[in-house]
């Protein structure tokens, strides 16, 4: 986790002048990826943000989809990607799974 220009001061150019980076691996030897920037001063902060979540051995996740979908994955792989904007207190956004190869 990188987290760079944290700051109280407010920002005149409409640039969110905070960025955060993150990259880890997750259960099921997945690569985690959220870049983005923040304008923390404000009530409802501004921010851009994106995500992807990829290569992830879905198998490593049978214990949860056995659990509440009855799902039992002998192969595959899961991808997510999601991207989260709020300016001015409205929310856009969307969030993407993806599997492939799976049995």
């Amino acid at each position: 986790l990188l987290a760079t220009n944290l700051r109280n001061v407010t920002s005149n150019n409409g640039k969110l002048p905070s960025t955060l980076n993150v990259t880890g691996t997750s259960i099921g030897n997945g690569n985690l990826n959220i870049n983005g920037g923040l304008d923390l001063i404000k009530e409802i902060p501004d921010m851009d943000i994106s995500m992807e979540f990829t290569d992830i051995d879905i198998t490593a996740l049978n214990d949860f989809t056995k659990q509440y979908a009855q799902i039992d994955f002998e192969k595959g792989n899961l991808n997510l990607y999601s991207e989260i904007v709020i300016a001015d207190s409205y929310l856009k956004g969307y969030f993407k799974p993806l599997i492939k190869n799976t049995q």
